[in-house]
């Protein structure tokens, strides 16, 4: 007998997002937080609990943008809030949430992990497979994905120049795509699908 109730399969969806996604009430208490959250904000220390279970910047200097964000999510309006480590920006979107329910221990506010630049390595090899890329086109991509130039990606892999632009032209053609930024803006609109649970632990 399948027990599966909504409540789980909403926690199923939000483990397939490659997006740190953390429900809070309205006091900041953590209600839910998807896998990518907990590992890459809450277990990295980028975000923690406090003694009282409510979601907090690790750093001080970090905790005053964070309230002020959540309380304007609070009072209905959406924001976003950096938080810096090292000089690198960490962004979070507050997003009011219109549940009916008001109780103090009801999900009022998602927070919105921002992710790195690019589309994660599983997008990316959907992607590879889903356009019928070969092993040594797929690898081109990556590269290109990293920045590489065409001449950067041929020393690293140590094949000729013209052979990498062999590869960029089949790419061109099997994604219907014109440039090579035309096919880096494709990789960055791919859906942030999250490795299986499996590989998280």
């Amino acid at each position: 007998m399948d027990t599966t109730t909504d409540a789980d399969l909403l926690t199923q969806v939000l483990d397939e997002i490659d997006c740190g996604l953390l429900l809070l009430t309205r006091s900041g208490r953590l209600c839910q937080a998807n896998r990518v959250a907990d590992r890459r904000w809450l277990a990295a220390r980028e975000l923690e609990l406090d003694a009282a279970g409510r979601v907090t910047a690790h750093h001080a200097a970090d905790r005053p943008r964070l309230a002020t964000g959540l309380a304007q999510a609070l009072a209905g309006r959406r924001s976003l809030v950096t938080l810096w480590r090292e000089g690198v920006p960490l962004t979070l979107a507050c997003v009011p949430l219109h549940a009916p329910d008001e109780a103090a221990d009801a999900p009022a506010v998602l927070l919105i992990c921002g992710r790195p630049a690019g589309c994660n390595a599983l997008s990316a090899a959907f992607f590879a497979q889903a356009h019928g890329l070969t092993a040594a086109e797929a690898g081109v991509l990556r590269a290109l994905q990293a920045g590489a130039t065409p001449a950067a990606a041929a020393s690293a892999s140590g094949v000729a120049l013209t052979t990498v632009r062999s590869h960029i032209g089949a790419l061109r053609s099997k994604t219907g795509t014109h440039s090579i930024n035309e096919l880096l803006q494709q990789l960055t609109a791919l859906p942030p699908m999250a490795p299986a649970g499996a590989m998280l632990s």
